[in-house]
């Protein structure tokens, strides 16, 4: 793939320019300010090419700057192989451009779509809310490219590169990279976790709706890492449910964009919470709290990609490496107190500084509070 050949290039680079061109290379990125100078000095290049294409200055198919960058260090060898690679990815991208247009005229088969509650045998109810007519003549959504896409929960995924942690390269052969790939994302990588969560990531994206969580589950099993499979279905008892987690996911995804779930909490009215005179409860004082209209703008494929181009997210070694906020309510209206609080509060807040996180905690907030700090 042309990604990785890219990959193989920003790894030979690094394993091949003596010190000299390495400082070079660093000072001529730090003088255009392509990246922090206080970061450079710790970066090898291949870590300041991955960089650079984090921060949207390699874009696929243009590896001008790095042509540029090994042409000043005087290193034309490398700069002939990106202008090489760089035409490479060019090509793949045509061809995946031409794909994608001759798919979009192709409406998926009523057989193959996923039916939603109340939906009649006529329409499609798409996950923006439109009818689409089973002829296809109805307007075009991403759902249908959204339906393509790997659809493992997070959770399973976070529970797995936790677990597998230094054997992920055996997961790896078994989910079919080859070992220059696996090679590449220890290189791409600070800790094994992160390498885990790399390749799984990457499996994902190349294997779309084909990357199931009864692939993920037997390639583990074959990997000799059967007891994390074990383990995974003793933490979360759904997984051995029929239908297939995969299915249940896409259907409640679908289901909560047609008709978003209502608050759990709901306001009462005045009347209900007045004391009666045999000395029934009073009047809680969060009346009306959990009224509270909260609108969560959905993370397609577009806003992902401004967020990673354009926010910057965290990596593995940035400090801190993020913000972690802690809502902590042990009293409640009418409800018992909260026990063992203290202990789970103690043992989240020192597992988030452990990951470096800069943790912040409320405690005993109403909803209103909890709301204003989430979005602030």
């Amino acid at each position: 793939m042309a990604e990785t050949s890219r990959y193989d290039l920003f790894l030979e680079i690094s394993q091949n320019l003596n010190k000299t061109e390495c400082r070079d290379l660093r000072t001529f990125v730090g003088s255009n300010r392509l990246l922090p100078g206080r970061d450079l000095q710790d970066m090898d290049p291949q870590q300041i090419f991955v960089k650079l294409e984090h921060k949207g200055k390699l874009k696929t198919g243009d590896l001008s700057l790095v042509v540029d960058l090994m042409t000043k260090i005087e290193r034309d060898d490398f700069a002939k192989e990106a202008k090489r690679i760089a035409a490479q990815e060019r090509k793949v991208l045509n061809l995946q451009n031409e794909s994608d247009s001759s798919d979009e005229d192709l409406p998926d088969s009523p057989a193959k779509r996923p039916k939603l509650p109340h939906q009649s045998a006529g329409v499609c109810t798409s996950t923006e809310g439109a009818a689409a007519e089973p002829d296809g003549s109805g307007p075009e959504t991403k759902s249908n490219k959204i339906r393509q896409k790997s659809v493992i929960p997070f959770r399973y995924i976070f529970y797995i590169k936790s677990e597998v942690s230094n054997k992920w390269k055996d997961l790896a052969g078994f989910l079919g990279f080859d070992p220059p790939i696996i090679t590449n994302m220890a290189g791409r990588n600070s800790d094994d976790i992160s390498r885990c969560g790399d390749m799984l990531d990457e499996w994902q994206r190349r294997k779309g709706g084909d990357a199931t969580m009864g692939v993920l589950m037997e390639a583990l099993t074959d990997a000799d890492l059967g007891a994390v499979v074990k383990d995974l279905k003793k933490k979360y008892p759904e997984l051995e449910e029929e239908p297939t987690p995969e299915a249940r996911h896409i259907d409640k995804a679908l289901r909560e964009a047609a008709d978003p779930p209502k608050p759990r909490l709901q306001t009462r009215n005045k009347k209900e919470a007045e004391p009666e005179a045999d000395g029934d409860l009073a009047a809680p004082d969060d009346e009306g709290d959990g009224n509270i209209d909260v609108k969560v703008k959905a993370c397609d494929e577009d806003l992902w990609e401004k967020i990673m181009n354009e926010k910057s997210p965290y990596r593995m070694n940035s400090k801190p490496r993020g913000c972690a906020l802690i809502l902590n309510n042990t009293n409640f209206t009418n409800l018992p107190y909260r026990r063992g609080a203290a202990v789970d509060l103690s043992n989240i807040t020192a597992l988030l500084k452990g990951l470096s996180f800069e943790t912040h905690i409320l405690e005993d907030k109403k909803a209103e509070v909890c709301v204003q700090e989430l979005f602030s």
